[in-house]
C-alpha cells in the first residue's frame, strides 16, 4: 500500500493511504486529506497515478509545495522515500501498513487493539491506530452518532488556533492601527513591513543554521532582523517622503503609501528573488504540546504570548511613559500640542518607526510558519485592515477584539467549512460595520487609541 505518512507538522502520525487509481488532493477542502494544518492552501497540490506512477503538482499554492527541500515548479514523478512539504507539514511518499478494517466500524465500540491491525513495517502501530480512528469518526458522523470527546476536540482545535491567529493578527495590526491613530494614515505600506521582515529573518535563519549555530539563537535572530529592518525602512519611509505629504487628503496619503508598498515589493524580489524561502527549524526546536490529544506545535502558542508582550508594553508606553502622554497628547489635538511646544514631527517619525517594527516583528516571527515567497504581503495588509476596521481604527482595544474575532471566525470556518474562510471573515466585518460604522471601538468624532 502506498501511502502519505506525516512526519513533521500539527498532523504528526498520521497516515493516509493513497487511491489506487484516482488522484489525491492535498488541502483543506473537503474532498481533499484532512489535515488540521492552516497553513496548508484549501486545494494546494494534487497528486495523480499514471502509468503506475505517481506524480505531484503543487495547485498554485500561497506557500507552495517541497520536494525534498525544494521548491516545486513542475510536474514531477515521486519515489519510494521523498519528502514532500506543504505549508508546515512534512510528508513522506511510502509503502506502509495494510490496515484490516472491521465490518462493524459504525459500531461505536470500535476495536482499535493489535489484533485488528495487520502492520508490516515497524513503528506503524500506532499511525494504524490513527487512521482507524479517523475513519471511525468520519463513519459515526454519517450514521448519525454523536461524539461528545470528538466536539469538544473539534471545539478545542478551533480555540487554539483561532487564538493562535489572531495573535499574529494582533502583532500586525497594531503596528497598523498606532500610525493610523497618531498620524491619521492608512499605511498600505505594512503589508511591505510584514514581508520584509519576514524575508530578513527567513534568509538570516537559513545563514545561521548553514554555519552550524545552536538553535537557541535562532530566537534572538528573528527578532533582531525584524526589528533592525522595520526601524531602518520606517525611518527612511518617513523621514524620505511622507513628512513632505503631511496635510493632505487621506486619499492622497492612501495612494502614496501603496506607491510604497508597490516600490517595495519589487525591492524585495530584486534583493531575494522569486524563490521561497523555509525557514522551518526554530518552529520544531521546541516540539510539540498534546492538548486533549491533539498535537499542537509549541512555537505557535508561544505567538500568543509574544502577543501579550506587545500588548502590554504598547499600553505601558502610552500611559505610563512622558513620551507616551506627548503621543496622546498629539492625537486628541494636534494644534493644541504645537502651540505646547510639542515637536510634533518627531512624535510622527517615532511613531511610524515603532508601527513598522512591529509589522516587521510580526512577519519575522511568521516566518517559520510559512513559505516567505513575493505577495505575501497583500494578503497580509487586507487581513490588517479587516482587524483594524472591526475593531475601530486608531483603538489598540479594538485591534485586540477585531483580531479575535477574525482569528476564531476563520478557524471555525477551517475546521468546519473551508471553502467559507474568507467569506466568514469579510462577512463578519460587514456585519459589524452595519451596526457599528466606526468599528466596536471606533468614535465618529474623537480618534483614540
Amino acid at each position: 500500500m502506498l501511502v502519505l505518512e506525516v512526519i513533521e507538522g500539527p498532523d504528526l502520525g498520521g497516515v493516509f493511504p493513497l487511491p489506487p487509481n484516482e488522484p489525491q488532493l492535498i488541502g483543506r477542502s473537503s474532498e481533499a486529506l484532512l489535515l488540521g494544518d492552516l497553513t496548508i492552501s484549501r486545494r494546494h497540490a494534487e497528486l495523480t497515478p499514471d502509468d503506475g506512477r505517481w506524480y505531484i503538482q503543487d495547485l498554485a499554492s500561497a506557500n507552495g509545495t517541497f520536494l525534498n527541500g525544494r521548491l516545486l515548479a513542475d510536474r514531477i514523478a515521486l519515489r519510494i522515500g521523498d519528502e514532500v512539504g506543504c505549508g508546515a507539514t512534512l510528508f513522506r511518499f511510502s509503502e506502509h501498513a495494510t490496515l484490516t478494517v472491521p465490518q462493524d466500524i459504525c459500531d461505536h465500540n470500535l476495536d482499535t487493539s493489535a489484533e485488528s491491525i495487520d502492520v508490516t513495517s515497524p513503528h506503524s502501530l500506532e499511525a494504524a491506530r490513527n487512521q482507524l480512528r479517523m475513519v471511525h469518526r468520519l463513519t459515526t458522523a454519517t450514521a448519525g452518532t454523536i461524539d461528545p470527546i470528538g466536539i469538544l476536540r473539534l471545539l478545542v482545535a478551533i480555540l487554539v488556533d483561532g487564538v493562535v491567529y489572531a495573535s499574529w493578527l494582533f502583532v500586525i495590526g497594531i503596528g497598523l492601527t498606532l500610525i493610523y491613530g497618531v498620524m491619521n494614515i492608512l499605511n498600505v505600506a505594512h503589508g511591505s513591513f510584514y514581508a520584509l521582515g519576514a524575508y530578513a529573518s527567513a534568509w538570516l535563519i537559513g545563514e545561521y543554521f548553514f554555519l552550524g549555530y545552536p538553535g537557541a539563537g535562532s530566537y534572538l535572530v528573528i527578532l533582531f532582523a525584524a526589528m533592525g529592518v522595520g526601524v531602518i525602512f520606517g525611518f527612511i519611509i518617513e523621514r524620505g517622503l511622507l513628512r513632505f505629504m503631511y496635510g493632505r487628503d487621506e486619499i492622497v496619503m492612501v495612494l502614496v503609501t501603496y506607491a510604497v508598498f508597490l516600490i517595495l515589493e519589487d525591492a524585495m524580489k530584486l534583493t531575494w528573488g522569486v524563490e521561497s524561502y523555509m525557514p522551518y527549524q526554530p518552529r520544531y526546536l521546541l516540539g510539540n504540546l498534546s492538548i486533549m490529544g491533539l498535537p499542537f506545535v509549541i512555537y505557535d502558542l508561544c505567538l500568543i504570548l509574544l502577543a501579550l508582550v506587545v500588548g502590554i508594553l504598547v499600553w505601558l508606553g502610552l500611559n505610563r511613559t512622558r513620551p507616551g502622554k506627548l503621543l496622546i497628547a498629539v492625537i486628541y489635538d494636534r494644534e493644541l500640542a504645537l502651540t505646547l511646544g510639542i515637536n510634533v514631527g518627531r512624535v510622527f517619525t517615532i511613531t511610524f518607526i515603532i508601527g513598522a517594527a512591529l509589522g516587521a516583528l510580526g512577519g519575522g516571527f511568521t516566518a517559520p510558519l510559512i513559505s516567505v515567497s513575493p505577495g505575501i504581503g497583500v494578503e497580509v495588509i487586507v487581513l490588517a485592515f479587516a482587524v483594524v476596521v472591526i475593531g475601530g481604527l486608531g483603538s489598540i482595544e479594538g485591534a485586540a477584539v477585531g483580531a479575535l474575532i477574525v482569528g476564531l471566525g476563520r478557524a471555525t470556518a477551517v475546521h468546519i467549512l473551508p471553502q467559507a474562510e474568507l467569506f466568514i471573515v469579510f462577512g463578519v466585518m460587514t456585519l459589524v460595520l452595519l451596526i457599528r460604522p466606526h468599528g466596536i471601538f471606533g468614535s465618529a468624532v474623537l480618534r483614540k487609541i
